[in-house]
């Protein structure tokens, strides 16, 4: 009887080993079966005197700032995944901590992947060569990561478009508020939302969070993933 009840049990022991191994490599390895989402907005219309509301995917508001001596605009960035985020030169709080976490998870590991762009856009109307001499103290050198800046209420404008924040605030150290959060856009333009450790949608990552910051290293490389071109 004794020997009956060991050997089914190291039998069930033995079957039950790869289940669980299965079940972790799983784990691991779903976050890289599942597709990002896409920002949607509810879209209302009249037709035949009744109104309609459909849902349909956002795309990244157009915007066109400057870059050195020249300018880009969103129909330049397509055919890249870029990434927005919002800050001014002389942010005493937010900005430092938010460009040494980007720099830190996302920059030091996409920073040789072409289709992977930063884009850094003054709220303050920062000339070129102050960005430049704010891109050198953190230490930062790659064509992928540009600093735009333009007329603030534009820059303001466009912030608000994609349901973030940003303006003067008197109160504020530097005079000026802004969003922590990062917005992720795809090659084709369209906003992408991300998936936090619970599986609940994520529509935008905070910078100052090295959590969220790395959350989005994560979706990033699944995005990758997605778009056929495998990178973890």
């Amino acid at each position: 009887m004794v020997k009956n009840f060991k050997k089914y049990f190291f039998l069930i022991v033995i079957l039950l080993i790869p289940i669980l191994l299965i079940q972790q490599w799983s784990k691991r390895a779903s976050h890289f079966f599942k597709d990002l989402g896409y920002k949607t907005q509810e879209i209302a219309s009249v037709k035949n005197e009744i109104l309609v509301k459909t849902i349909d995917t956002v795309k990244v508001p157009s915007f066109k700032f400057l870059n050195l001596s020249d300018s880009i605009s969103n129909s330049e960035l397509l055919g890249n995944n870029y990434l927005i985020q919002f800050f001014f030169t002389a942010c005493p709080t937010i900005c430092p901590a938010s460009t040494t976490n980007i720099r830190n998870e996302i920059h030091k590991k996409f920073k040789n992947i072409d289709d992977l762009k930063i884009i850094s856009i003054s709220i303050a109307e920062d000339p070129i060569e102050r960005m430049l001499d704010y891109a050198k103290k953190f230490k930062i050198n790659s064509p992928n990561w540009l600093f735009l800046t333009g007329e603030s209420d534009k820059v303001w404008s466009f912030a608000n478009e994609l349901t973030l924040s940003a303006g003067i605030g008197a109160e504020e150290e530097g005079g000026f508020f802004h969003s922590p959060f990062l917005v992720l856009v795809d090659k084709q333009g369209f906003i992408r939302t991300g998936i936090d450790k619970q599986k609940n949608i994520k529509p935008v990552w905070d910078a100052t969070s090295i959590a969220d910051i790395k959350l989005l290293s994560e979706d990033i490389s699944q995005l990758f993933f997605n778009q056929n071109k495998p990178y973890k």
